[in-house]
């Protein structure tokens, strides 16, 4: 299932996870939902915590993807010139 959020709920969202006090939380929330099994997508551009929770990291760029892997292939042998620059 996806659902997109209204502006004024994006607004919400992204102020809540830019909040030191719930960022925390919230990464904690994601994690224990992983942990369980549960299948996410989730955009960020916190490479720590993407590396930490993620079984496939995608980089995307202008719209494509550039490279997809596993969390520690994706960070410790990046091929895309892109994704080595970032």
């Amino acid at each position: 299932m996806v659902r997109e959020f209204t502006p004024e709920e994006r607004d919400f969202s992204t102020k809540i996870v830019q909040n030191p006090a719930f960022k925390g939380p919230v990464h904690a929330f994601v994690e224990e939902l992983a942990n369980e099994g549960m299948t996410m997508v989730v955009v960020t551009h916190e490479m720590g915590f993407a590396r930490e929770v993620a079984s496939r990291v995608l980089f995307m760029a202008d719209g494509y993807i550039l490279e997809q892997n596993t969390p520690d292939e994706f960070f410790e042998h990046p091929k895309h010139e892109r994704l080595q620059d970032f």
